[in-house]
């Protein structure tokens, strides 16, 4: 958050953000339960100390038998026990399908990616697998990842919600590695080849971002 002016960064100017911390509300101080990503998740959701839930210390998730219990209340879960309507776009990161998924945690709708990362445009993951869904089945969009979470969370604040309170959580992806730029084609191009090649570290950084490069400027 330091990167925003509206908390008083010379570096970075962010009129947007800026108006709506002018408009809503501004915070100075947050904790994490943990400093990795998987078991902040965890720790978001359930308000727990990510050790004491099941998974909660996984990262990344690599054993399928691991995740968010359906079992354990939940934010959206509590909330929508009380008339919320709730939805998760983006990135979940905590269990996979069959077991697992954000409707099973209490999020009437979930669109997005259930694993740690994805290349932006393919929408393919680690280990090669497809990685966007709608609820608990593929959805094909083969465009920028950001506009098409941006464009689903717009369509869902926009939504005649019947004056029920709802709950949304907007995950974005993209302070995540690869870290690939909208309309960096070619760059999605050669990590998608190194993914089918069966390179699981090709999602891990771009070269522009390596220590070596540093190094070099």
């Amino acid at each position: 958050w330091a990167d925003l002016s509206s908390y008083g960064s010379p570096h970075i100017r962010t009129p947007h953000l800026d108006r709506l911390a002018r408009q809503g509300v501004r915070f100075t101080d947050a904790y994490s339960g943990s400093a990795t990503c998987s078991p902040t998740r965890f720790s978001l959701y359930t308000g727990r100390y990510p050790g004491r839930t099941r998974g909660g210390l996984a990262e990344p998730i690599a054993d399928r038998s691991v995740g968010l219990e359906p079992t354990h209340p939940t934010l959206a879960s509590l909330l929508r026990g009380v008339g919320y309507a709730t939805a998760l776009i983006g990135k979940w990161h905590c269990g996979y399908l069959p077991d697992y998924s954000p409707t099973k945690s209490g999020y009437d709708e979930f669109f997005g990616n259930f694993g740690g990362a994805l290349e932006y445009y393919s929408k393919l993951g680690l280990a090669g697998e497809y990685d966007l869904y709608e609820g608990d089945a593929e959805y094909k969009d083969l465009r920028y990842y950001t506009r098409v979470l941006t464009e689903r969370a717009s369509e869902y604040v926009q939504r005649d919600h019947a004056d029920r309170p709802w709950l949304l959580n907007l995950n974005f992806t993209t302070p995540h590695w690869p870290w690939i730029a909208d309309g960096d084609t070619e760059a999605s191009a050669s990590i998608v080849r190194r993914i089918k090649a069966g390179d699981r570290s090709a999602l891990r950084h771009a070269d522009g971002g390596s220590v070596e490069k540093y190094t070099e400027m």
